[in-house]
């Protein structure tokens, strides 16, 4: 395990931005595995950045994304195919053809997530999978107690995570269930990135760096991969 200690998210944010466009300069049809979230923002927009100074090209770039939200409408503002939309895909060069994500409103769910596994396999696998980090330390949406062999599937959303994406939980539109990758599929990338930014990510930060596997802690199995960086601001790792 590396581990990147930056001063704040910014510079955590743009360490980040410049091992995934160092990897596309290596290997420009490299397949990639994306996340969302609010710690993604500003890593996306010094990938734009980059992007609109034609110091990069995503023309040839594959993307797995790693999750997304079950039983919301097409439309709805809060899918993460509309996250990833807004925040990088309709600002790059990426062909749209090479962009996967879960389908949130498909009527065979079971069989959505085995087709995604079958297609990221077909790829090739993951190169350089990018990661954040839940508060109870899920990646993905692989919550507390996944199995270490899972692959893309269906999954229950705890209640902390869904109070952590949508603050307090009133009425029945916040999604229960979403299609994710399993914790087999990400480590199964040749490399992994999870940046934490943020002093609710601490406990997180810690189980990492224990470099022990705790399923009570699903983000701790990234730290017996062999090409796994941490990055973290000054906040994650509890410093004053």
């Amino acid at each position: 395990m590396k581990h990147i200690s930056a001063p704040d998210s910014q510079t955590a944010a743009l360490e980040t931005a410049r091992i995934v466009t160092d990897s596309i300069a290596i290997n420009p049809q490299a397949v990639l595995g994306l996340a969302t979230g609010n710690t993604m923002r500003p890593v996306y927009r010094a990938l734009i950045d980059t992007a609109q100074q034609r110091a990069v090209s995503f023309k040839n770039v594959t993307s797995f994304n790693l999750d997304e939200y079950l039983g919301l409408p097409a439309d709805h503002p809060a899918l993460f195919a509309r996250y990833m939309m807004d925040n990088l895909m309709r600002h790059i060069d990426m062909d749209k053809n090479r962009f996967h994500i879960p389908c949130g409103h498909t009527e065979d769910p079971t069989r959505t997530a085995q087709d995604y596994e079958a297609a990221i396999a077909a790829a090739g696998g993951i190169d350089l999978q990018l990661l954040g980090v839940g508060t109870n330390g899920h990646i993905g949406f692989n919550e507390p107690g996944s199995p270490r062999d899972s692959r893309t599937r269906v999954v229950k959303l705890s209640e902390q995570t869904r109070r952590d994406n949508f603050g307090a939980i009133t009425g029945d539109g916040i999604p229960e269930r979403a299609i994710s990758m399993g914790l087999a599929t990400i480590v199964s990338a040749r490399s992994v990135i999870l940046l934490a930014t943020g002093a609710s990510k601490t406990e997180a930060v810690a189980q990492i760096l224990k470099g022990q596997n705790n399923p009570a802690w699903p983000c701790s199995y990234l730290s017996s991969h062999s090409d796994f960086t941490l990055i973290t601001d000054s906040d994650a790792r509890g410093e004053a």
